[in-house]
């Protein structure tokens, strides 16, 4: 497997641990591979989904792995800016997951989440706020650029939603 791994591109690495992740199943010497094979190139990848698929998929294997997650943080801070919508949210869940509290990488997410934030979705909207409420962050501009935006989206208005997120 471990040979299989080192074959795999980027992309094809972030769809094996997104599928590995949603099949819920457990198999620690095949995340541990996952997590080598991410931390190994981490440094060097352009592939903002891999690091953020990754973050993700071991969050919601509830598998803490401790050099992932500072090498998918510390790489973040520079692809940041190239970030689709579902880069943010898998980025921001599992940060929130593992309760890993980098002001710096979390202000600057919300800085750039504020620029393309009709991009969103109401759920992935939803998602962040929630990411950042269980971190205990408060991003004013964040916040209040959710809310307007899910106020603009929503066909009818979803107070218990907007409740959530103003009170997060």
């Amino acid at each position: 497997i471990d040979q299989g791994l080192e074959k795999l591109t980027t992309k094809d690495l972030s769809i094996t641990i997104w599928g590995y992740a949603n099949s819920r199943r457990r198999q620690n010497d095949l995340l541990d591979l996952f997590a080598e094979r991410v931390v190994g190139i981490a440094s060097t990848c352009s592939n903002a989904r891999l690091l953020c698929t990754a973050m993700w998929g071991f969050a919601r294997l509830q598998e803490r792995n401790d050099d992932l997650i500072d090498a998918v943080i510390l790489r973040s801070k520079v692809l940041a800016p190239s970030f689709a919508t579902e880069d943010f949210v898998m980025l921001t869940y599992g940060m929130s997951r593992f309760q890993e509290k980098d002001i710096d990488l979390l202000n600057q997410l919300a800085r750039l989440m504020v620029e393309m934030i009709e991009d969103f979705s109401e759920l992935q909207l939803k998602m962040v706020a929630r990411a950042y409420a269980q971190l205990g962050v408060k991003h004013e501009a964040l916040f209040k650029s959710i809310v307007e935006e899910l106020v603009q989206k929503a066909d009818r208005l979803d107070l218990d939603l907007i409740v959530d997120v103003c009170w997060s």
